[in-house]
């Protein structure tokens, strides 16, 4: 048994193998597999199991493809709620922290790094806001929050409130 829980992202999903799931909580991965199978079956007329367990292969050591199951966060917890003792309550605590870290990482990232697409972003929105009539600080100010997400410094002073705003702030 590793110490490690190996989360991973699957195009913005997270999910751990069931192969991981098998060694963590010293089973057999055919018998996580067949607990899978049979989640699948129970879910299935409900709702879409890929929302759960996404079928994948991977290469074993003597080269053969295998079959798996990528879970994810709710296919896990599914998944690891018929497992009991001490051993797995450790292994679920674990597991959930790196599901959250792995999240958080993930919301940290900006959907892109091309600043043209992000200049794309802020002339979309600066067009409709001033069809909105917004005021010019409030469109800086969505601006900034969008360079904000994308890691992108602006000058200091980017967005200054008018001295009008100021004092109603300070009347109102």
């Amino acid at each position: 048994m590793n110490n490690k829980v190996e989360i991973k992202n699957l195009n913005g999903t997270t999910v751990v193998s069931s192969r991981e799931v098998a060694a963590n909580f010293e089973k057999q991965h055919k018998h996580v597999l067949e607990k899978i199978v049979e989640l699948i079956d129970a879910i299935q007329p409900a709702e879409n199991p890929a929302r759960y367990f996404i079928a994948s292969e991977y290469k074993d050591s003597k080269g053969e493809m295998r079959k798996e199951y990528l879970c994810t966060r709710d296919g896990f917890s599914l998944l690891a709620m018929g497992f009991t003792g001490p051993k797995a309550i450790e292994w679920k605590l674990k597991y959930i922290e790196a599901f959250n870290m792995m999240e958080a990482e993930m919301r940290k990232a900006p959907l892109t790094d091309r600043p043209g697409e992000i200049a794309k972003l802020i002339n979309a929105l600066s067009s409709v806001m001033q069809k909105n009539d917004s005021a010019p600080v409030d469109v800086a100010r969505n601006a900034q929050l969008i360079c904000e997400q994308y890691g992108i410094r602006l000058i200091d002073g980017f967005v200054r409130v008018p001295n009008y705003e100021q004092i109603g702030l300070l009347q109102g």
